[in-house]
């Protein structure tokens, strides 16, 4: 699998040939997991929360498999801002637009600040946005 996500990775076009084997291989490693995962929760001594996270990990595995098939073999878009992944470990990292010369955009969570005329800060709140995967 490694072999052939550089593969893909690598080449400036990736053939569509090789982004097929690639998905192939992927949804068979899916449908592995996902089988462990039945046996797992058949299981009474294991966590609930390896299990909700193998879960979620199998979810986001799905998800990317889709956004890759629809970007590179149907040449489509992924227009909608939620539906876009910025970080696997982070996600509630967000596309922040500054709209700034030096740096326009930037990763990270917003944050609204109030402010009062001496320019001590009175409040504020982040901006946490979760995204549900299912």
């Amino acid at each position: 699998m490694k072999r052939l996500f550089n593969r893909v990775r690598t080449t400036r076009r990736a053939r569509r040939r090789e982004v097929e084997e690639y998905l192939l291989v992927c949804r068979v490693l899916v449908e592995r997991a996902e089988t462990s995962l039945l046996a797992l929760k058949a299981m009474p001594w294991v966590d609930e929360a390896v299990i909700w996270q193998i879960a979620d990990s199998l979810a986001h595995a799905c998800r990317q498999m889709d956004q890759v098939e629809r970007r590179l073999l149907k040449s489509g878009t992924i227009p909608p801002q939620e539906e876009k992944v910025f970080s696997f470990f982070e996600e509630h990292t967000r596309w922040i637009s500054k709209g700034k010369a030096g740096c326009p955009v930037e990763l990270g969570v917003p944050v609204c600040l109030m402010e009062d005329q001496y320019e001590f800060i009175l409040h504020h709140r982040v901006m946490w946005i979760m995204r549900c995967r299912w």
